[in-house]
């Protein structure tokens, strides 16, 4: 089995689904998960190139 790291793609506050400001999530319509509320002003890739 491989091992695969995935990082957080930014900074900030982890927020209930609920409190998201899209309907399609906060209704759950694309199922469970969570919101981060960003604290900084860069957004990464969670992962590395595709090999």
């Amino acid at each position: 089995m491989t091992n695969i790291k995935i990082l957080a793609p930014l900074a900030g506050q982890l927020i209930p689904l609920t409190e998201v400001e899209d309907p399609i999530f906060s209704q759950k319509t694309m199922g469970e998960g969570f919101g981060i509320k960003p604290t900084g002003d860069r957004i990464l890739a969670p992962v590395t190139g595709a090999k």
